[in-house]
């Protein structure tokens, strides 16, 4: 059934996917940004009202790059110039969009584009959290791009399209996923005006069929909706508690791991990545955590262990004690130091990968080999609940 989402949904939204992103998916102050010029509703659908539509096309709608390109994003204007670009090579067929993640930009940015060009946002994403790479969605699983063919009028119908907010765009046909992140990232790097660091990204043009076959993580934004509500109101004097019993009541297996001050992170910004150490202390007891992150948090440590306490595909999310969530991006604040998270007491919190995530061979090799690259060459273990 149907659901229109107002401001107020959206503003949910936009903490509760800040908090599943576990430190990725973009900054909560970029998302609330682009909710300033909202007006009306935006139109959220399951994803079985979108397959009934035969005759509709979906896309996913995002931005590709560093989050803190995106920072001080208002509005989605690449990825609207993205979406326009593909609807064209189409005809004007889309009628659906699909979040690429969970994430305060990944989410937010689909629903802005719903409402914009009046449009319908499907409730799901490609991976119930974020990710490093688009090999790690279960779109990229389950629809390999070289499978991804439209027979409409003769056109030639890219595999994904970049654009910048000023209009410029790439169209890119190839055949994985991995093959548009190696177009991707260097181009986003290469200091190109309107293309610095970040751009919006139209991929995965999808049939009903095709959907159906992709979409299998559901039902992701009207539970970031309720997580965010319920960050917003009714947090009580245990933040850390509250988040984890609301994971647990809903099928998330969750647990709070650390809580300490968090520290200034060491921090670069390489190939549209943000690469971060983020280090909490535990002053009472004398040890830290330590976490690493390629936009995403992956990998974390206690300096008292000999080993990861939590890795990827399981989701590291933050919030502070005083009931704030935060992305990598948000922790610190160079114009409004008090606005970030440096000095801050702030709890840790693990999600059990959900299945889709684990029991996909290729999207386990994509966690492995980031993590490898991290110096984690290790398997994936759960963490211990």
């Amino acid at each position: 059934m149907e659901r229109k989402l107002t401001k107020t949904d959206l503003t949910n939204l936009a903490h509760g996917s800040c908090f599943f992103a576990c430190g990725g998916g973009g900054s909560l102050s970029a998302g609330l940004n682009m909710l300033n010029k909202f007006e009306g509703t935006t139109t959220l659908i399951s994803k079985e009202e979108a397959v009934a539509d035969k005759k509709a096309y979906t896309l996913v709608v995002a931005y590709i790059g560093a989050p803190e390109a995106v920072k001080n994003l208002d509005r989605p204007t690449a990825a609207i110039n993205a979406f326009n670009l593909m609807n064209k090579a189409i005809d004007g067929e889309i009628k659906y969009v699909v979040p690429v993640e969970q994430g305060a930009i990944s989410t937010l940015v689909s629903c802005v584009v719903a409402n914009e060009l009046n449009l319908k946002v499907i409730d799901g994403d490609g991976a119930g959290r974020a990710v490093p790479q688009l090999n790690m969605l279960t779109y990229a699983s389950k629809l390999p791009m070289k499978d991804n063919t439209f027979a409409n009028s003769g056109n030639v119908v890219p595999s994904a399209v970049l654009a910048s907010k000023d209009n410029q765009c790439i169209e890119i046909t190839v055949d994985s996923p991995l093959a548009v992140e190696a177009i991707a990232r260097p181009f986003v790097s290469a200091g190109i005006p309107g293309f610095d660091q970040a751009a919006g990204l139209g991929i995965w043009l999808m049939d009903s069929e095709m959907l159906d076959k992709a979409l299998t993580i559901t039902g992701t934004i009207d539970l970031a909706i309720r997580l965010g509500d319920t960050i917003n109101n009714s947090l009580g004097e245990k933040p850390y508690q509250t988040v984890v019993d609301f994971l647990n009541r809903n099928g998330l297996g969750a647990k709070l791991l650390f809580s300490g001050e968090m520290v200034e992170p060491e921090k670069t910004t390489s190939g549209g990545f943000d690469m971060d150490k983020i280090i909490i202390k535990d002053k009472q007891n004398d040890v830290s955590m330590h976490i690493y992150s390629q936009n995403e948090s992956l990998v974390a440590w206690v300096t008292d262990t000999s080993h990861p306490l939590v890795m990827a595909p399981d989701s590291i999310c933050f919030i502070s004690e005083d009931g704030q969530v935060f992305s990598n991006a948000d922790i610190e604040n160079e114009t409004e130091p008090d606005k970030g998270f440096v000095g801050k007491q702030v709890g840790v919190i693990a999600i059990l990968s959900r299945e889709e995530l684990i029991n996909d061979k290729q999207i386990m090799l994509g966690f492995k080999e980031v993590l490898t690259n991290l110096g984690y060459p290790c398997f994936y273990k759960p963490f211990n609940q």
